[in-house]
């Protein structure tokens, strides 16, 4: 929503098998180089590299937040500029199937808790149902995940937590990186989207 802080919570970065995929993913601005080339990506970048499925992740919660396919350059520059995007796993994945392990995830939440005392979002969307995030998402806020409708073989999730001065409502949406109903799963969280 317009006048609402959000974060955008990703899962982790992969290592690509480039000759300098180790020293970019080992510097600390990797995810603002993330958003700049792939989220922000201008056209002619993506026309050259059209058959890349990296942006899928970025053009899907853009099409589910704004609740349409086509989204305008300005407006996609708009809305990476306005929201904080950061990943959940600290470390990255060797390989695209190396998965996080449970304690990746606590140790991405104590994070999330840590940057969320600091820029006090109001709204967390996180990318991503696994059930070891959503176990050791409430390891560390001790918070209820309520379930709501069903979308396809997964579910629409929320909770609430409660900070020092601030509570932020979390939003729980399947992974937008493939089988995505952009659409569906924006009509979702647009019902609860504070």
């Amino acid at each position: 929503k317009d006048n609402k802080k959000t974060l955008v919570l990703g899962e982790s970065h992969y290592c690509w098998g480039d000759d300098n995929a180790n020293e970019l993913l080992n510097n600390t601005n990797f995810t603002k180089h993330v958003i700049s080339t792939q989220a922000l990506c201008h056209i002619h970048e993506k026309k050259e590299n059209a058959k890349k499925k990296y942006w899928r992740i970025f053009r899907n919660t853009e099409r589910m937040l704004f609740q349409k396919k086509y989204i305008s350059e300005e407006e996609k520059e708009t809305f990476w500029c306005k929201v904080s995007y950061t990943n959940l796993v600290l470390r990255y994945m060797a390989s695209k199937n190396d998965r996080p392990t449970y304690n990746d995830y606590l140790d991405g939440w104590q994070n999330i808790k840590e940057i969320a005392e600091i820029i006090k979002p109001q709204n967390i969307v996180v990318l991503g149902l696994e059930q070891s995030k959503l176990i050791s998402f409430n390891e560390i806020f001790n918070s209820e995940i309520n379930k709501h409708n069903k979308i396809g073989n997964s579910t629409f999730m929320t909770s609430k937590i409660n900070m020092k001065n601030h509570s932020i409502s979390i939003f729980f949406v399947r992974h937008p990186s493939s089988f995505f109903a952009w659409s569906k799963w924006g009509i979702e969280l647009n019902k609860y989207l504070d």
